[in-house]
């Protein structure tokens, strides 16, 4: 099965569509492979309330593999094959649907430990 004919790009957003076409255009520009997209440069294709849930919509869809920079405003992004294990498209509306409500952390945060506080030792006067 073509992507264009899977059940996770049938359920796609117009303004997913949309990210999805610019993101293919700005890899292919850069000559193929992972890229690393600011977010300014994503207003051609929307606000910020259009591009993270859209972002979060085609990662959860398994089109794109997307993780944000420890510096929050890049975006590191590449295609995706993922989609193949959506089979059918209850399956692809409930992950889009739960994708676009819950995004991803930033990619630091995901993978530091949490920071244990030692106590203070008690002030003497």
């Amino acid at each position: 099965m073509d992507r264009e004919s899977s059940p996770a790009f049938a359920v796609l957003r117009a303004s997913s569509k949309r990210l999805l076409l610019f993101i293919e255009g700005e890899i292919a520009r850069q000559g193929g492979g992972p890229v690393t997209l600011r977010m300014d440069e994503f207003q051609v294709v929307g606000s910020r309330n259009v591009v993270l849930p859209g972002l979060s919509e085609l990662h959860g869809l398994g089109l794109i593999d997307w993780r944000r920079s420890r510096y929050s405003k890049r975006h590191l992004i590449a295609l995706s094959d993922r989609w193949r294990a959506i089979e059918t498209p209850k399956h692809a509306r409930i992950v889009s649907a739960v994708a676009r409500v819950q995004r991803p952390v930033p990619s630091t945060a995901a993978s530091a430990a949490p920071r244990s506080r030692r106590p203070r030792p008690p002030a003497h006067h």
